[in-house]
């Protein structure tokens, strides 16, 4: 996919460079960065780059972003979740090709990248092999960084750690020529966290979910209801959109089926995965 960034009324060398860093292993070439001062000079730009690039992210001025993107397709773009701390950012869906706003502060950029753009991008162009997240629950941070440590040090493969609420995401994104070298990581941190690790990529939630609705003839919106859970939320789970969405987010949709996280968690796949864990 082409990637290009849209630092749009401000620029800082060190938002170009984080998000070079943070999708390297997805760019064929270096990540393009453009800087424009009015709203017209963002426009011309979207127009010119729409057929160009896969997928454009901007950076900078929220409103003015907001405003030209919704005059250019005629309708406001959609708001992502939210962050656990508040972080937002949205994207705007043109058959596959994505316009995505993202906040500059580095910390929640690169948290938004990994937690909301990348799966919502991955959701229409499919995954890459090399990309794949743990959900990790129970540690302390003291403890975590202890035993993740001695694996991450040494490895070549582009690992990000983040907290997201009452737990913690390990993303793991890999080139094409280190998939082997993905697998054995994926081994180590499994061996490393054992039970903290409470969920990756090769559990199906969408499919869990769907099952228990129907097992329970309960429709999204009610379950939003009985969960406290926003249906766009669900809808994101269903739609392989959010295929980690957290353990928090789990233990509320539990409680508004009626059912236990044992109870969820109690289907072949997931006791697979278990026995791979431990």
């Amino acid at each position: 996919m082409n990637w290009l960034h849209i630092a749009v009324k401000t620029h800082s060398s060190a938002v170009s460079e984080g998000l070079q860093k943070q999708l390297a292993p997805l760019l064929a070439e270096p990540l393009q960065t453009v800087t424009v001062e009015e709203e017209s000079a963002l426009r011309k730009a979207l127009c010119v780059t729409a057929k160009s690039f896969d997928v454009v992210l901007l950076t900078g001025d929220y409103a003015v972003c907001t405003s030209v993107v919704a005059g250019l397709v005629g309708q406001a773009p959609q708001k992502l979740d939210p962050l656990p701390d508040g972080a937002k950012s949205w994207v705007c869906d043109r058959q596959g090709r994505f316009w995505i706003w993202i906040p500059s502060e580095t910390e929640t950029l690169t948290a938004l990248l990994y937690e909301r753009v990348l799966p919502t991008v991955f959701a229409q162009s499919g995954r890459p092999q090399g990309f794949l997240t743990f959900g990790i629950y129970g540690l302390s941070t003291a403890s975590l960084h202890k035993k993740l440590q001695p694996i991450l040090a040494d490895c070549p493969i582009q690992s990000t750690l983040l907290r997201c609420g009452e737990e913690w995401r390990l993303h793991c994104l890999a080139t094409p020529a280190q998939v082997s070298e993905l697998t054995q990581l994926v081994q180590q941190v499994r061996d490393a966290l054992g039970q903290y690790v409470y969920a990756d990529d090769g559990a199906d939630l969408a499919t869990r979910v769907s099952a228990l609705l129907e097992e329970k003839h309960m429709p999204i919106h009610k379950l939003a209801t009985e969960s406290a859970v926003p249906p766009s939320t669900i809808k994101n789970i269903l739609y392989g959109k959010s295929q980690n969405p957290g353990i928090v987010t789990i233990k509320m949709l539990c409680d508004g089926l009626g059912i236990t996280l044992i109870d969820f968690f109690n289907t072949d796949d997931f006791r697979n995965l278990e026995q791979e864990i431990h």
